[in-house]
């Protein structure tokens, strides 16, 4: 078969940072038709709709500058960088 890749992707989950919380989940809810998790924090949430979610979290995700580089030179993993901007990590992943 060409063209086929060994791996199957079916869906991403992606954390968006946005400058206010309330305001951002009223637009996606509001505006947009998103379902609201039932669970929120102060700072994190997540929406979803057709089967997909997004994670809203309000703050930092890592300095844009660093591109979520550790100290060593290799990528954090995004559950490093959301527990370092003090977000809350649904999967529950450890380091």
């Amino acid at each position: 078969m060409p063209n086929e890749l060994p791996t199957h992707f079916e869906c991403i989950d992606p954390t968006l940072r946005v400058q206010d919380l309330s305001v951002s989940l009223r637009y996606y809810v509001d505006v947009l038709g998103f379902e609201q998790a039932d669970w929120e924090t102060d700072s994190f949430t997540s929406v979803s709709r057709d089967g997909c979610g997004i994670y809203l979290c309000e703050g930092a995700q890592g300095p844009p500058r660093d591109m979520g580089l550790d100290r060593s030179g290799g990528r954090e993993s995004p559950s490093r960088r959301m527990q370092k901007a003090g977000c809350h990590d649904p999967s529950g992943a450890k380091e």
